[in-house]
């Protein structure tokens, strides 16, 4: 739950906890990446598995990154994203998670947050799009796989508090970077649609 509003107690208290990592791994994750085993390296490490097992078990599968990980299980079925790490995809998978709230909500809390993200995300070397991951050159039917598969029966992803059809979810996946969202402006297309 990115940004989803609650009048439960532990989910109000759970995405607390989460603007609490949101913020440690913002203010720190570069100088923890400059210099691994140091202090602040192991802060934020500390906090990233503390924390993310706290929000987990106070605000349940409510608070969890559920499309992100559902874009990840999709990706797995891609033998060209094989080379691409578990946290590399999810990272990726945060992104669409919060475009599909800007497409299908109209959140601008999640627009703020995606253009933060965006900004950490380069500053740290994580994927921005499916070229960031190696995929620019996947097919539309790859590409279409890999959503229905995020979007099947029992994913994750069914958690949100809206519902998601893999077109959705295709749209979202080929717009996280402001590069895409320029193109789809323009006109112009994305690689994954030449195929």
């Amino acid at each position: 739950m990115s940004s989803g509003s609650s009048e439960q107690t532990m989910i109000i208290a759970a995405v607390q906890q989460a603007r609490v990592l949101r913020d440690i791994l913002l203010q720190k994750s570069i100088a923890a990446l400059e210099n691994p085993g140091s202090p602040v390296w192991q802060e934020v490490v500390d906090a990233t598995v503390l924390l993310a097992g706290v929000i987990g078990g106070i605000g349940g599968a409510q608070c969890r990154t559920v499309a992100a990980h559902a874009v990840h299980n999709g990706l797995t079925h891609i033998p060209a994203a094989h080379h691409a790490l578990h946290g590399e995809k999810v990272a990726y998978g945060i992104l669409v998670q919060l475009r599909l709230e800007e497409m299908l909500q109209g959140n601008q809390l999640a627009v703020t947050a995606r253009k933060q993200l965006i900004e950490f995300y380069q500053a740290i070397n994580l994927p921005l799009s499916l070229e960031d991951l190696g995929l620019g050159e996947i097919t539309l039917s790859e590409l279409r796989r890999a959503a229905e598969i995020a979007c099947g029966a029992g994913s994750d992803i069914h958690r949100l508090p809206f519902s998601v059809t893999p077109a959705q979810l295709m749209a979202a996946m080929v717009s996280t970077s402001p590069i895409a969202q320029s193109l789809d402006k323009t006109g112009g297309k994305s690689d994954v649609y030449a195929h």
